[in-house]
C-alpha cells in the first residue's frame, strides 16, 4: 500500500524540518518579514502524520506492528533530549528567576516530559501574550501535540487496516481531517486559544500528512508537472510565513496554506532542480538537528531577554541565534543522536544510566521547587502562594459587595428603582471605572457591563489588533450595549477601557449611539494611567519594593488625552484624567502609602483596588458633579 519510494530516507524532507525550524526560530527573534513563521510548527505536524502513517503502514502490512516497539521508538527519540532540556532550564530559571516564576517554571517542566504542557499552556494564558517571554517551556506545547497524536494513530490506523482496503483507510484518514478541520474553525472563531494549543483541534494537520502516506507511487509527478508543484508549494509556504501574523485567525481553515504547501511539498517529491532548495547539504544537516534546535532556541531567548530587562539590539538578537544553533548542536550530538540510536547496547550503558537518573531527578526536583515555593529564601521581595492572586482578585470587592446584596442572579439586571442608575461599561478596566466611582455614588444603582479585551463598538473585529479569545461572546455584549432601550434604562454612564489599541474615534460610534438612546444621559469617560513593561509584582519580586515607579519599566504615555477630551466634548461628556489627579509638575504618584506596600497595578496595567479608590477620592467632587450636576450627595436620589 505504501510504496517504497515514499518509505525511504527523503532529504527532501529534511529540508523541510529545516526549512520549519528556521521559520519559527526567526519568529521568536522578532525578526522582519518573518511574522508567521510560527507555521513552521504547522509543517512538523504534517509531517510527522506523513513519516508515522507510511512507517505503522508498512510495518502492518508486513505484519510486524508492535504497539510497545512504535511507543518505545518515539520515546527514545523525543524524551532524552526533552528531558535535558527540561533539566537545565530549570537550573537556568533557579539562577535567574525570582520564586514565583521558577515555580512556574518548575510546573512546565513536569507537565512538559509528561506529554501535557499544551493543556498547561492552554489554561494559563496565550501562546502570543507578553506573559510568555517568562515561560522557557512554552514552545513543548507542539510536542505534548504530537505525544497525545501518538497515543491515538497507532491505535485507529490499525483498526482501519483490519479492513484490508485501501479505501477503508483513506475514509478515514479523510474523514478525520474534514471533521477535524471543520471543528478547527469553529472553536478558531469561538475560542482561539483552545483550538491553537489542544490536540483535537490540530489532529486534521497530521491527518493531512497520513492522507499523503497513503498515495500510490502512481501518483507521485514526474519532471516538470514536480518542478512546478514543489515551486507553487514552496511559493506557498514562504507566503504563510510573510503573511500570517499573531492577529490572524489560526488554525482553523487559515492552516490549510501552510499544511497544504507542506503536504504538496512532500507530493512533488525529489525534483531535479527546486528540489535543491530543500535537498542540499545545509537543509540535510539542519532538519538533522531540526528537534535539538527547537527544543533550545525559546530558553535561550527567554531566559537572554530576562537578564537583558530591555528589548535585544540587533547584535544580540545575533547572538542569540548563534547560541541557539551552538547549543542545539551540542544537544543533538551529546543526547538526542546517541539514545535515538540505541539505548540496548554496550556503548550506550552511560546513557541509559543518565536517563534512568535524570527524569525521576528532574521529577523530584521540579516537585520540590513547586511544592516548596520556589525556594522563597532566594528573595527578600517574594511574595507568599496566593498573595497576588488575593490582590488581582481585590479588584472585583465593590462588584462582589454589590452582588452579594442584591443577589447574584439579579446582580445585571435592570430593575426599577429610585436610585441613579449608573452603567459603568467597558473591557477588562471597567472594575477599575466601578471602584473609581462608587466612592463618589456609593448609593447608586449600578450595572457592570465588562468583557475583558471588548470595549464598545459595533463590529469589534474590525479594529481588534489580535487574536480575541471571546469574539462571540464580545460581539453580544456589543449588541446588548448599543441597543436603545438598554442605554435609554440608564441616568449616567461611566466608559472604563484600556487606550493602547482603542482610540477616541472608535469611542465616538459608541458617544453617538449613547446621545440617540438616551439624550439626557450624564458620561463620564475614565482616562489612561500608566503601563509596566512587566508585571509590577514581578519587578518588586526581582527590583524591590520602588520597581513599580522606575521610569526605565514604564511604557511611554499615551499620548490621546487631548482627542479623547475633544470628542467627550463634541457630546457633552466629562472626560476625567487620570494623570491630572495623581501627577504633580515633577512626578506622578505609583503607590499608595510611602511605604510602598501598594502599587497603582499588580499586574502590568490594570488598577489595584485601593489606588482606584485612591483615585476616586480625589475625584469625588468631578465625578458628583458630572453625573449628578451638584457636589451635594443629597441631590442623589
Amino acid at each position: 500500500m505504501i510504496g517504497r519510494e515514499m518509505l525511504e530516507r527523503r532529504d527532501d524532507i529534511q529540508g523541510l524540518r529545516a526549512l520549519a525550524v528556521l521559520a519559527v526560530i526567526a519568529f521568536h527573534l522578532r525578526l522582519p518579514y518573518f511574522p508567521g513563521g510560527y507555521v513552521g510548527v504547522d509543517v512538523f505536524f504534517v509531517i510527522s502524520g506523513f513519516v508515522i502513517t507510511s512507517s505503522i503502514a508498512k510495518d502492518i502490512a508486513s505484519g510486524s506492528f508492535s504497539f510497545g516497539t512504535f511507543f518505545l521508538k518515539r520515546l527514545r527519540r523525543l524524551l532524552p533530549a526533552l528531558t535535558a532540556t527540561a533539566a537545565l532550564t530549570l537550573v537556568a530559571a533557579g539562577l535567574l528567576f525570582p520564586p514565583t516564576l521558577f515555580v512556574q517554571t518548575a510546573q512546565s517542566a513536569l507537565y512538559s516530559i509528561t506529554g501535557l504542557s499544551n493543556i498547561f499552556f492552554w489554561r494559563e494564558a496565550g501562546y502570543f501574550a507578553n506573559a510568555s517571554l517568562t515561560k522557557p517551556l512554552l514552545h513543548t506545547w507542539s510536542l505534548s501535540v504530537e505525544a497525545q497524536f501518538y497515543l491515538v494513530w497507532p491505535v485507529l490506523l490499525v483498526l482501519a487496516y483490519r479492513q484490508r482496503t485501501r479505501l477503508h483507510l483513506v475514509g478515514l484518514l479523510g474523514g478525520l481531517s474534514i471533521a477535524g478541520l471543520i471543528a478547527s474553525e469553529m472553536v478558531t472563531r469561538s475560542d482561539p486559544e483552545m483550538a491553537f494549543f489542544l490536540t483535537p483541534f490540530r489532529f486534521f494537520e497530521f491527518a493531512i500528512g497520513g492522507l499523503l502516506a497513503l498515495a500510490p507511487p502512481t501518483f507521485r509527478p514526474r519532471g516538470l508537472v514536480a518542478e512546478v508543484l514543489l515551486l507553487a508549494a514552496l511559493a506557498a509556504l514562504a507566503a504563510s510565513i510573510v503573511l500570517l501574523s499573531e492577529a490572524t485567525p489560526f488554525p482553523g481553515l487559515t492552516a490549510l496554506l501552510p499544511c497544504g504547501a507542506t503536504a504538496l511539498a512532500i507530493f512533488a517529491g525529489r525534483a531535479a532542480v527546486t528540489g535543491r532548495i530543500l535537498d542540499n547539504p545545509a537543509g540535510r544537516y539542519i532538519g538533522e538537528v531540526s528537534y535539538s534546535l527547537y527544543l533550545v532556541h525559546w530558553p535561550i531567548i527567554v531566559f537572554w531577554t530576562y537578564a537583558l530587562f530591555r528589548p535585544p539590539t540587533p547584535v544580540e538578537v545575533l547572538a542569540m541565534g548563534v547560541a541557539t544553533f551552538a547549543a542545539g548542536h551540542m544537544l543533538f550530538w551529546t543526547v538526542e543522536d546517541r539514545f535515538r540510536r540505541s539505548l540496548w547496547n554496550r556503548h550506550t550503558a552511560g546513557a541509559r544510566l543518565a536517563i534512568v537518573v535524570v527524569l525521576p531527578s528532574i521529577i523530584f526536583g521540579a516537585g520540590a521547587v513547586w511544592a516548596q515555593g520556589g525556594w522563597a529564601w532566594r528573595s527578600p521581595n517574594y511574595f507568599p502562594s496566593g498573595f497576588v492572586d488575593a490582590q488581582l482578585a481585590k479588584r472585583y470587592r465593590t462588584l462582589n459587595a454589590l452582588c452579594s446584596a442584591r443577589g447574584w442572579a439579579k446582580c445585571w439586571e435592570p430593575v426599577e428603582t429610585s436610585k441613579k442608575r449608573v452603567l459603568v461599561v467597558g473591557d477588562s478596566y471597567a472594575p477599575d471605572g466601578l471602584n473609581i466611582v462608587d466612592v463618589s455614588l456609593h448609593d447608586a444603582y449600578f450595572i457592570l457591563d465588562t468583557v475583558p479585551g471588548c470595549p464598545p463598538y459595533p463590529d469589534i473585529a474590525k479594529i481588534f489588533p489580535g487574536r480575541m479569545a471571546n469574539i462571540d461572546k464580545c460581539n453580544a455584549a456589543n449588541q446588548r450595549r448599543f441597543n436603545t432601550d438598554y442605554l435609554r434604562y440608564f441616568d449616567a454612564i461611566v466608559i472604563s477601557n484600556s487606550w493602547s489599541w482603542y482610540k477616541p474615534a472608535h469611542l465616538e460610534a459608541f458617544l453617538k449611539q449613547v446621545r440617540s438612546a438616551a439624550p439626557d444621559a450624564r458620561i463620564v469617560i475614565l482616562g489612561a494611567y500608566y503601563t509596566l513593561k512587566q508585571n509590577c509584582w514581578e519587578l518588586i519580586e526581582r527590583s524591590g519594593r520602588g520597581a513599580c515607579s522606575d521610569p526605565a519599566f514604564l511604557e511611554p504615555p499615551l499620548a490621546l488625552e487631548k482627542d479623547a477630551e475633544a470628542v467627550a466634548s463634541k457630546y457633552g461628556a466629562t472626560f476625567l484624567s487620570k494623570r491630572e489627579l495623581m501627577c504633580g509638575p515633577a512626578e506622578c504618584q505609583f503607590y499608595v502609602d510611602d511605604a510602598k506596600s501598594i502599587p497603582f497595578a499588580w499586574d502590568r496595567n490594570h488598577l489595584s483596588y485601593e489606588f482606584a479608590r485612591l483615585i476616586g477620592e480625589r475625584a469625588k467632587d468631578k465625578i458628583r458633579r458630572s453625573l449628578l450636576g451638584s457636589t451635594d450627595t443629597t441631590a442623589m436620589p
